[in-house]
């Protein structure tokens, strides 16, 4: 599997926000690392370790967001919310079947939400980071 590049589009314009997303890429690289090296025990302790990179990421966020009086924030924390848990599913499935077919399957699956969230939905929070 290929690794993430940093990508400029990761970029909010909050230097804390911004270092969170960095430290998620790093994980979600170590993992892939991880993988490739066919070390499935280290590749979902990674996988657990992104899902709470992520979740704390996401309460730094949301209150961010609430001192800025962003106006889609209860949409946005509820995509958060169904975001970490599905997060959790799939380390979950990962840790009781750790097959490393399976596992590069759920990570890749992962990594699709991730970069969705941070390269994609984000995107509106740019606007409020630069203004903010």
């Amino acid at each position: 599997m290929e690794t993430v590049a940093w990508s400029d589009a990761f970029v909010l314009g909050d230097a804390e926000l911004d270092a969170d997303h960095r430290r998620i890429i790093d994980a979600v690289n170590a993992a892939i690392g991880a993988l490739n090296e066919g070390r499935a025990d280290d590749c979902v302790a990674t996988m657990r370790q992104i899902a709470s990179l992520t979740a704390d990421h996401f309460r730094r966020e949301e209150a961010f967001l609430q001192k800025q009086a962003f106006l889609n924030l209860d949409s946005h924390a509820a995509y958060h919310r169904r975001l970490v848990g599905e997060m959790g599913i799939i380390v979950d499935a990962c840790a009781e079947r750790p097959d490393l077919a399976g596992i590069e399957a759920r990570l890749a699956e992962m990594i699709h939400y991730l970069l969705n969230e941070i390269g994609g939905r984000d995107r509106e929070l740019r606007r409020v980071c630069r203004a903010g």
